[in-house]
């Protein structure tokens, strides 16, 4: 059985004993305890890389945040109605939303069938972006037949094509493209694969 003891007690060559024992062994508990010390070169290189991927990741989100400068949109009408086939309040509200995502295309132009229910829905799109112009193009109308070369018609920049659930699924396969359920306010990307 173990009994503490007051180290002035012991006798000094005990103690000097203890002494000599625990001291290569304290030495090496220091040792472990200590920390390498860093390569300046490593951390340096370390820094640069992190800084280099937190600009490519900052570069990346203002570029995915920047509104587009071009590409070919096409909208179909918002939900119409009544003898006049004019936007119903729902489907002036449709168009509201969709046209968010060109409050800040810069220069663009809006083409639109020149019904009534197209007139207002590219309306709608010209008071929510500032910077659009807004043109009737005949040809979008769907009791016209679509013209063969469409695409070879439509002006570089950003362009929205604002027309009929025919002249979309038309210009969709015309494309190559699945043709999904064009409901009211669909809008989708011409010039991108999905």
């Amino acid at each position: 059985m173990l009994h503490r003891t007051d180290p002035r007690r012991l006798p000094a060559s005990l103690i000097l004993l203890l002494l000599l024992l625990a001291g290569p062994w304290a030495g090496c508990a220091h040792e472990a305890r200590q920390k390498p010390k860093p390569d300046p070169q490593a951390q340096a290189q370390a820094q640069a890389q992190a800084q280099a991927q937190r600009e490519a990741e900052a570069e990346a989100q203002a570029e995915a945040e920047a509104p587009p400068r071009a590409g070919i949109w096409v909208l179909r009408h918002g939900e119409d109605g009544g003898m006049e086939r004019t936007l119903t309040e729902r489907g002036r509200s449709q168009v509201r939303e969709a046209a968010k995502q060109f409050e800040q295309v810069e220069g663009l132009l809006i083409w639109t069938s020149p019904r009534t229910r197209c007139v207002q829905t590219a309306r709608i799109v010209h008071e929510m972006a500032p910077d659009s112009r807004l043109q009737e193009v005949p040809w979008l109308d769907y009791a016209d037949p679509l013209p063969s070369d469409w695409q070879e018609r439509l002006p570089e920049g950003a362009l929205l094509l604002v027309t009929h659930q025919p002249v979309v699924q038309r210009m969709l396969r015309d494309l190559d493209r699945p043709v999904p359920n064009v409901h009211h306010a669909f809008i989708t990307r011409l010039d991108e694969q999905p």
